[in-house]
């Protein structure tokens, strides 16, 4: 079993790459983090610079002088196994790599050495090419994702209930679901991204939040799934315990298999197979296909009929919370029921 408290809740996060300018990735890291009120301590790694936004930097993350919980790498991709090397020198139990550059784009052999990093050293790496994550629950937002940045006017209304957790192979979606929701003040738990699944997968966080006691539903983005067994035994766990799970798969149509491969590297597997599993387990599916609606009456109306309570709240907005566009081929949402 893989504990990811630590991971989703750190008390300490170094940021490897860090840089002064919010408006661009390495920037907008550590502007995300200590903008929604982190409790904890962050500590920015970059030779180039002694203090960043106010922040001491530090040249590398050997010299910082505390136990850190979780790095996140922004560099090039070619200076990432390095960096994590020294993750691990430090010894980093946790880290998740937002840089791309690697098997998304054909460059399979750098991903295989991260990978035996993880596998050498037990360190826990999410990504990479991930959008990292936010922790809605505990105020920590680990993401360049600006649909996280605090609301400039009045706080928006949060509906009562168990929030939504949702886990995303593609991090634009997630974040994007995550937007429109917050929008119809549906309440959130966590946005998580895996990006390329080099070690932890969408299974491991899945599996986490089932066990969660402050999520209420769980929202699964799905491209492929790189640990079925893991995944497995995840839906069964949430099957027993009653908590709704809702899985929107991509990867139905040629096209659709196409722009899963451009987001994370992977072929998505046999539609078919997905759906049985899905059924088996109690998921509700809605799958993505090429050129079709988004069937949110019919969502709400299945909703409505499981007689859930945990889903009653959810039923009457989530007809507008959902909307998922492909970059690439004008993907749209069609709901499909599984029974």
């Amino acid at each position: 079993m893989t504990d990811l408290a630590r991971f989703l809740n750190p008390r300490s996060i170094a940021i490897i790459g860090a840089a002064p300018d919010p408006t661009k990735i390495r920037g907008a890291i550590q502007h995300m983090v200590i903008s929604n009120n982190y409790s904890g301590s962050v500590y920015p790694v970059n030779p180039s610079h002694r203090v960043i936004n106010g922040v001491p930097c530090h040249a590398k993350i050997t010299e910082i002088d505390a136990v850190i919980d979780l790095a996140v790498v922004v560099l090039p991709a070619r200076l990432v196994p390095e960096s994590l090397e020294s993750c691990a020198a430090a010894g980093v139990p946790n880290a998740i790599i937002i840089s791309s550059g690697f098997a998304e784009e054909g460059n399979t052999g750098l991903q295989d050495r991260i990978a035996g990093i993880a596998a050498r050293t037990g360190m826990r790496i999410c990504g990479p090419n991930a959008e990292g994550f936010y922790n809605a629950l505990d105020g920590v937002a680990v993401t360049f994702s600006p649909t996280v940045a605090p609301a400039s006017g009045p706080q928006l209304p949060v509906m009562a209930g168990k929030p939504i957790g949702v886990v995303a192979q593609s991090g634009g979606m997630g974040f994007a679901l995550y937007h429109r929701g917050r929008a119809l003040a549906l309440p959130f738990s966590h946005i998580i991204s895996t990006g390329n699944e080099v070690d932890l997968t969408a299974a491991d966080f899945f599996a986490h939040l089932v066990d969660d006691e402050r999520t209420g539903v769980i929202l699964l983005f799905l491209e492929s799934i790189r640990d079925p067994t893991r995944f497995r035994a995840a839906a069964a766990r949430a099957q027993a315990i009653g908590k709704p799970v809702i899985a929107v798969k991509m990867g139905r149509s040629e096209a659709g298999i196409r722009a899963t491969a451009s987001h994370t590297a992977s072929m998505a597997g046999w539609h078919t197979a997905y759906r049985t599993a899905f059924r088996h387990y109690g998921i509700l599916e809605a799958t993505v296909a090429d050129g079709e609606p988004f069937g949110m009456e019919r969502l709400r109306e299945f909703l409505v009929a499981q007689k859930n309570s945990s889903l009653d709240a959810l039923a009457d907005r989530l007809m507008n919370a959902v909307s998922v566009r492909g970059q690439e081929d004008d993907l749209t949402v069609v709901v499909t029921e599984a029974r």
